[in-house]
């Protein structure tokens, strides 16, 4: 596959995004400085509480700017927190560039993007130019030129594997599955091994000369801060990962030693798969549902729900079953690296077309992903079938990422779900349809959902309920999805009350006061903290939160 640049018909709307995205990073700093107003993110008193290492490496201004709400807000409680940005300009690549970017050998939003807005947080932080030797970067391109991309997978960097940590970064830059063996491939992996270099030392000497009780990181699954996360925690540190959630900018989700996709959450569910949920529980879950898609991606069609003759629409006639597969973008965090008896998302819907053009009676419906119209990807679902899985196809009905039908219609009108590791699997289950899991998401082996682990098993399953043979659960699925709904979504995920949303412009902060960043002041900000500076995973309790509670 070769770099593809967006459509010049494009341009007009790149460049009106582009021209709001700096407006808002310029009201960030603004907003940032007065709200601190000089103040440092230091405690009241002398204090001997926790000293905080918050790996924030280049994040962009966004995350940035919420790492430093939160700085400010453990400082309130005792803790000592430091940053470290990424100061490194040429590096050869950063989680914030993207093949599209207009210069890849050199990020454009490094240091100098956020010097202000570093400036203006009263935040300590150091830069990894401090924590390298002067001849790192050259050292680390040398030794990633001469490898080949088994030679990059396999290279261990100061006894650390780093090469087998690459590969979420790589599907995030190529904005496709990293998987390839192109050229663009081999000279992307290369770039990130001889970054990932540079950052094994620099957060090796961080850790030495900080020495944190405590780490956040962010995601835990892109390069720079899976080596944070690997490296504090071979230490005996406990690492907080965080990440934006489902459902829109200001939910947070916080994952205690390990990524923010794969979050531990055994004991939980131990508990909350047999506790029954509230009359308000199931309101509140049904609305989350509901709206998720609108809160989590731009949608270029609003789909209403109740949509009449679906069925008949996607080609069910003369009583043919029906079972919808839904697609994920291939490059997206849910979805990168997380396979199970497939080699990604292509690979199952190729499988899975194959499979159903030798079932009588039945028609396959692909969604493609709604957000595939949204975001720079290399990969649509439609171009793929179209050139790689035309056996079969005369018994498929795709649905571009275009056409405005919900989830919940084509979950409700299905016999039988299809998914990787989109969410949709959580919302047929909860509305009591059979489910089939290809991927590694993190509902999987939740009880609710049937989970293959190869292609023969697969192709077993579908032969079996072609000849009516349902899928067999061993709980009431649909109970049981949304009580993990309930967990996941609604208590795995808080809501802070900080900013609003880019998908809704213009971003700002909602935050007026230091004062609101104290204990006491924001409800849901308590169970943060308390989380971090103990070393516990970060759950709202069942009970609902206020998000604030205090005037600024």
């Amino acid at each position: 596959m070769t770099a593809t640049r967006p459509r010049l018909t494009d341009l007009p709307r790149r460049l009106a995004a582009r021209v709001t995205v700096e407006r808002a990073r310029r009201q960030l700093v603004r907003d940032v400085a007065h709200l601190v107003g000089g103040r440092k993110a230091t405690p009241a008193a002398a204090s001997d509480g926790p000293i905080i290492g918050i790996a924030t490496f280049g994040s962009g201004c966004w995350h940035l700017g919420l790492e430093v709400l939160l700085a400010h807000a453990l400082a309130q409680r005792g803790a000592r927190p430091e940053l470290l940005i990424c100061d490194v300009p040429d590096l050869p690549i950063c989680d914030e560039r993207t093949i599209h970017s207009r210069r890849r050998d050199r990020c454009a939003g490094c240091i100098d993007d956020k010097r202000d807005l570093l400036a203006a947080s009263g935040v300590r932080w150091r830069g990894v130019t401090s924590l390298i030797a002067e001849e790192s970067l050259s050292r680390a391109r040398a030794i990633a030129a001469r490898l080949d991309l088994a030679g990059v997978a396999a290279h261990h960097e100061r006894g650390w594997p780093v090469g087998a940590w690459l590969h979420v970064s790589a599907c995030h830059y190529l904005r496709c599955d990293a998987q390839g063996a192109s050229r663009d491939h081999l000279d992307t992996r290369r770039r990130l091994l001889a970054s990932a270099i540079v950052v094994v030392e620099a957060v090796e000497q961080w850790l030495d000369a900080v020495r944190p009780g405590i780490v956040i990181a962010e995601s835990g699954a892109h390069f720079m801060w899976r080596i944070a996360l690997e490296m504090a925690r071979a230490r005996g540190i406990p690492v907080i990962c965080r990440e934006m959630g489902k459902g829109g900018w200001d939910r947070h989700i916080y994952s205690l030693n390990a990524d923010c996709m794969s979050p531990d959450l055994e004991a939980a569910w131990h508990e909350a798969r047999t506790q029954k949920l509230t009359d308000a529980d199931r309101a509140a879950v049904d609305r989350f549902l509901e709206h998720l898609p609108e809160a989590t991606y731009v949608q270029r069609s609003h789909p209403t729900r109740g949509e009449r003759n679906l069925r008949q629409r996607l080609g069910a006639t003369g009583g043919a079953k029906i079972a919808v597969a839904f697609s994920n973008v291939t490059w997206d965090l849910a979805t990168a690296g997380r396979d199970a008896g497939f080699t990604g998302v292509f690979d199952w819907l190729s499988d899975t077309v194959q499979a159903f053009g030798a079932l009588p009676g039945v028609r396959l419906v692909i969604r493609a992903h709604p957000a595939e119209a949204s975001v720079q990807t290399r990969e649509r679902i439609a171009d793929q079938m179209a050139h790689s899985m035309l056996p079969g196809l005369e018994r498929v009905t795709l649905i571009e990422p275009e056409e405005p039908i919900t989830a919940a219609d084509l979950c409700e009108v299905a016999d039988l779900v299809l998914v990787y590791n989109s969410s949709a699997g959580i919302e047929a289950a909860a509305l009591g349809q059979p489910v089939i899991v290809c991927g590694r998401p993190h509902y999987r082996g939740r009880g609710f959902t049937v989970d293959v682990t190869s292609k023969a098993e697969y192709r077993e399953r579908l032969a079996l309920w072609a000849a009516g043979s349902e899928p067999a659960m061993s709980e009431p699925a649909a109970e049981l999805a949304r009580r993990y709904a309930h967990l996941f979504f609604l208590r795995y995920h808080v809501t802070m009350g900080w900013t609003t949303s880019p998908l809704g412009p213009p971003y700002r902060l909602l935050i007026q006061s230091l004062n609101q960043l104290q204990p006491g002041g924001n409800a849901a900000l308590d169970v943060v903290c308390d989380g971090i500076l103990h070393g516990r995973q970060i759950l709202l309790p069942r009970e609902p939160q206020e998000v604030s509670t205090c005037n600024p």
